[in-house]
């Protein structure tokens, strides 16, 4: 995952603040490493695909196409069956971009990158931080992008010590920055694919 982590062919790009937010994302994961788990946790996709391009970046079309995939950065991916977090290793698969019904204002280019996902499946066990314990529920999160939620059914099970600002189930203690296991039982978000959230069970 270093070579993601360094984001280095696009540094300078950071003064577009998504680009900003990529970096400090990638950062807060590495700070949060206990959340990692071997292989499982991530995943490098190998993409081909249509990019557009504006007509602004014509000049410099790496930069273009960087723009363009980072809109789709941070966001749920069915396709890959995860969150997008970065991209590095754009190529380009054309010598000129393509344009529709000849509109020089919309112009197309075949493009491969790697992509990095963390793996989001139903039924796939992960790890999750404690970030917050109040009495009637536990706050949850992986790498400050995505927030875990326990189910309903799956609360009733924990009782809450108020002394402690704890939770207990089945004689296991869930305290503030606790790193656990979390199986996914549910992945909802908005319809742009931000504020991903997990339901899912401990």
């Amino acid at each position: 995952m270093c070579k993601f982590v360094e984001f280095s062919e696009n540094s300078h790009l950071m003064h577009i603040p998504k680009f900003k937010h990529i970096t400090n994302s990638l950062s807060t994961i590495q700070e949060d490493s206990e959340l990692i788990i071997n292989k499982k946790t991530f995943n490098v996709a190998h993409i081909c695909c249509i990019a557009q391009l504006h007509p602004m970046h014509i000049n410099n079309v790496r930069d273009g196409i960087a723009i363009y995939l980072s809109n789709f950065m941070l966001k749920i991916n069915h396709d890959i069956e995860g969150f997008s977090v970065c991209f590095n290793g754009i190529k380009l698969k054309e010598k000129e971009p393509m344009t529709l019904n000849h509109d020089p204002t919309v112009m197309f280019l075949k493009i491969s990158f790697k992509l990095l996902v963390i793996v989001l499946k139903e039924n796939y066990k992960i790890k999750v931080k404690i970030n917050n314990i109040e009495p009637s529920n536990i706050r949850m999160g992986i790498f400050g992008l995505i927030e875990a939620m326990i189910t309903d059914e799956n609360f009733k099970d924990f009782c809450y010590e108020g002394k402690s600002n704890t939770f207990v189930k089945n004689s296991t203690v869930y305290s503030m920055n606790d790193i656990i296991s979390f199986t996914i039982r549910k992945v909802t978000h908005a319809d742009n694919g931000t504020n991903v959230k997990l339901l899912g069970y401990v």
